[in-house]
Formats: C-alpha cells, structure tokens, sequence
C-alpha cells in the first residue's frame, strides 16, 4: 500500500518525469495492487469454500446487469501440469458451483480474476482437498 501512495504521489507531482521512469515491473506492481484494492472496497467479502468435492464461489455486490467477465484458474503448487483455468459464470447472485472431484487431493491455489463495471478485480485463497 506504501508503494502505491508513493508513486502515486510521484505521478501527481510530475506525470511525464514519473512516467519515464516507471518501470514495467512497477506498472505491473502498480495495476496488481489497484485490483486487489477493488476488491477491498467491495461491500462484502468474495468468498471461496469447498466442500464435498465441491468449491461455491461468492462474488458480492454483483448486478446481473453490469457486463461481466472472468475466469477461475486452479494452481496446483506441486505440480504444474494439473494447473487449470476456466471461465467464471456466476449466476444472478454472483455465485457460482464447481465440482472438483476430478482434482487430485493437496494443496490447491485457487485464483480469480474479473472485470465488472468497468473495473478489475483480482482474488486468491488456498484450498485444500
């Protein structure tokens, strides 16, 4: 958060200096963090649970009417050739049901990334099955 008040105080101050200086790895800190912070400033928290071969994803504050897009993608830290990904569907709820019983038990990262109305979000929790 200190990096991101830092160089936004930077670009403020003077844009184009700031600008050129800028390296991509700092853009990539940059837009990283401003998707995590959207989805601090939801009213409710996402939420990620699995149970029973089953994980139930919560997107809160969703409006069916708002263009959406978004996908899951499923990180297997010790092997990366069970990585999966796929697209995110919620209902008008913003939730949504996998059936996970295809997935080798461990360790699973579970990533969710998505746009609606007109903003990023960016999500991940740790699952174990």
């Amino acid at each position: 958060r200190r990096f991101i008040l830092k160089t936004m105080y930077k670009l403020v101050r003077n844009p184009t200096k700031y600008l050129k200086k800028l390296s991509l790895e700092n853009v990539k800190k940059l837009l990283y963090y401003a998707k995590h912070e959207n989805v601090n400033e939801l009213n409710e928290k996402v939420s990620v649970t699995y149970s029973e071969n089953m994980l139930t994803v919560h997107l809160p504050d969703f409006n069916s009417e708002q263009k959406f897009n978004g996908s899951i993608y499923f990180y297997r830290p010790s092997d990366s050739s069970l990585d999966k990904q796929t697209s995110l569907r919620v209902d008008e709820n913003g939730s949504q049901l996998f059936d996970l019983s295809a997935f080798q038990k461990g360790v699973w990262k579970v990533q969710l990334k998505w746009s609606y109305d007109e903003k990023e979000f960016s999500y991940q929790q740790i699952i174990y099955i």
